[in-house]
């Protein structure tokens, strides 16, 4: 319904995936969940492929994604970080995942900050249901969700 109201608004998506430390190799599943959920409420998104823009996500530096997208025509970069961790497998269940997401969301135009945000999950006694690939994918939806809240607010 909100999809039929509002404009569509272009994100240019950066993602970033960690699996116990390690760069992670599903990135994808994140993305796809983001790109999802945002499709879904008529939103326009795109990312680099697989070319990896130049970022300090440290220090929150994100200068050439912000060029891309302003080059793209996006009216925002959304820069995201998920760092899952691999729990303890118990009583014989398959391993369970806890991760933690922080996103922000930027104005090309300017580079502003215009807002920013965190998620956690996990899929504790839900490992067969929600497997990890799953978790990652209900992790981009949710994030999604929040990033157009910030948007919103502008």
């Amino acid at each position: 319904m909100a999809a039929a109201v509002l404009p569509a608004e272009t994100y240019m998506l950066l993602v970033e995936s960690s699996l116990d430390g390690e760069a992670d190799p599903s990135p994808p599943a994140v993305l796809e969940g983001l790109m999802s959920a945002m499709f879904e409420s008529g939103q326009v998104t795109f990312d680099c492929g697989p070319y990896r823009p130049q970022a300090d996500w440290q220090n929150l530096q994100f200068r050439e994604p912000l060029e891309i997208a302003l080059q793209g025509g996006a009216h925002y970069l959304a820069t995201i970080r998920v760092a899952t961790s691999s729990l303890p497998a118990e009583n014989g269940r398959p391993a369970a995942f806890a991760l933690e997401a922080r996103f922000q969301l930027w104005d090309p135009l300017d580079g502003a900050l215009l807002g920013e945000g965190g998620l956690e999950l996990d899929n504790r006694d839900r490992e067969e249901e929600l497997p990890y690939e799953a978790l990652l994918l209900r992790a981009g939806e949710l994030a999604a969700g929040e990033l157009q809240r910030i948007a919103a607010r502008r």
